[in-house]
């Protein structure tokens, strides 16, 4: 009932913002966020040949690196764990995320715990760019030995500092402050999953991240993905009416073109040996404060996908479009999704 009425209100509020759109290109004075419309925003048919081709620029680039993401990140690191900050989305997305990974890692295998309050007892992930550890918390919560990444000293020290707050997070989870490029060089281990939410639109070569991240995984490994596809509707729904017009995300948070249309990043996995498993829209309704799966792809999406070195695993599941069981009531002693 509640995924219903955000949808309901989301096809409102898409109708609203071509409406205004419209009316803001006719009208003498250009908005705020005028500056930042890609130039062929308005030619649908060159955007959509983009998305199929997706001959980025950055992939030239040797490494994903890019240090002023790391710095925009990095001056914000004292409000990680400010529930009505601005990082204020990140928290209710673990609602989706938390259950996506534990879901998914159930599903290929990779753990056979019994214990119910901890499903991901056994199981390594490495979660990169994890920030002030939002999401590495509460899996580590769930019993999983979890290394958070990130470049920026201040979001470690930010993780480390409100992990310490917590006794049972003490010898399973630890905080890395390296880029992943670097990481994945000098590795003494792989995992079993590696998760990078929010983080592929941040990185300056899509293809490099995707390489070390693949480096990181172990032979039948799951890589976790929540990105924002290369779309009309993105620039709307993510630029225009999250930093400009509802001031969810502070301005400047997210760049167009930096977006990973969801067709271009399959096959990007699918060419170094990652099998897609599962793909899904996600919806965020900011009044609520809650997310929600949907069929939908066109702006936030997440993505499952398999390391199949180990050919004598059969992944039947190729590019299903299904979503994972959905998430724990808050009142549940196991749920841990903030």
């Amino acid at each position: 009932m509640i995924c219903k009425k955000i949808m309901n209100s989301c096809s409102d509020l898409i109708s609203l913002h071509r409406c205004c759109l419209k009316s803001l290109l006719c009208h003498q004075s250009t908005p705020a966020w005028w500056h930042v419309m890609p130039q062929n925003y308005c030619t649908v048919r060159e955007i959509n040949i983009k998305t199929e081709t997706y001959q980025n620029t950055r992939h030239k680039q040797q490494s994903s690196f890019n240090d002023e993401e790391v710095r925009k990140f990095g001056a914000l690191s004292d409000h990680w764990w400010a529930r009505d900050g601005p990082y204020k989305p990140l928290h209710s997305l673990n609602r989706l995320r938390v259950p996506l990974v534990r879901d998914g890692l159930i599903s290929t295998g990779a753990t056979v715990s019994k214990d119910g309050r901890q499903p991901l007892e056994g199981v390594t992930i490495l979660d990169v760019g994890c920030g002030g550890g939002i999401l590495s918390e509460p899996l580590a919560r769930l019993g999983a030995s979890v290394t958070g990444l990130d470049a920026s000293h201040k979001s470690i020290e930010a993780a480390q500092q409100h992990s310490s707050l917590d006794a049972d997070l003490q010898g399973r989870l630890q905080y890395k402050c390296c880029d992943l490029d670097t990481f994945s060089q000098r590795l003494d281990q792989q995992y079993d999953a590696v998760v990078a939410s929010e983080v592929l639109e941040h990185v300056d070569s899509i293809e490099a991240f995707i390489e070390s991240c693949n480096a990181c995984l172990k032979p039948s490994g799951s890589l976790f993905l929540t990105t924002i596809n290369r779309t009309p509707l993105s620039f709307l729904g993510a630029i225009v009416a999250a930093e400009y017009l509802l001031r969810i995300v502070p301005v400047g948070t997210h760049t167009w073109d930096k977006f990973v249309p969801i067709e271009a990043l399959k096959k990007l996995l699918e060419e170094r040996g990652l099998q897609t498993r599962l793909q899904h829209g996600m919806l965020y309704a900011p009044v609520l404060d809650r997310w929600c799966w949907v069929a939908d792809t066109s702006v936030n999406y997440a993505l499952h996908a398999v390391n199949i070195a180990d050919t004598s695993v059969n992944y039947a599941l190729h590019a299903v479009n299904y979503a994972p069981e959905s998430p724990m009531s808050p009142e549940s002693p196991t749920s841990s999704l903030s």
